[in-house]
């Protein structure tokens, strides 16, 4: 059971691999054809692709140790900017500037955003 676990888990890894390389490949492509103004969009999103790329542990040699702690930075200040956002989004409502209806608008998109960073079992 073990061993097809350990299968599953490298076929797992593998087509994360392949499958964020080629959104990666994509991304370099159209920045190419890309008007000057809307370039930043193509890096922007370029850079979050490599993020969760660095995040399968690609390397594990000396080299391959600063994707892993890139990764886990990244994950950590999003959280924290993901906390700042939800405590403002209370603050507002508490100070009457917003509805309960928007305060559960932006917690529901605020959990979305959470759940990308959830770790996986």
């Amino acid at each position: 059971m073990a061993g097809a676990s350990a299968t599953h888990s490298t076929e797992e890894e593998e087509a994360r691999r392949t499958i964020l390389t080629a959104a990666l490949q994509y991304l370099e492509d159209a920045r190419e054809n890309a008007r000057p103004e809307l370039v930043e969009v193509y890096d922007d999103l370029s850079q979050h692709y490599r993020a969760r790329l660095a995040s399968l542990h690609e390397d594990n040699n000396a080299d391959g140790l600063a994707a892993p702690m890139f990764y886990t930075q990244y994950v950590d200040v999003s959280r924290k900017l993901l906390k700042i956002e939800r405590q403002t989004a209370v603050q507002l409502r508490n100070e009457r500037r917003i509805s309960d209806d928007l305060l559960r608008e932006l917690e529901h998109e605020l959990d979305l955003s959470e759940s990308k960073f959830a770790k996986r079992s």
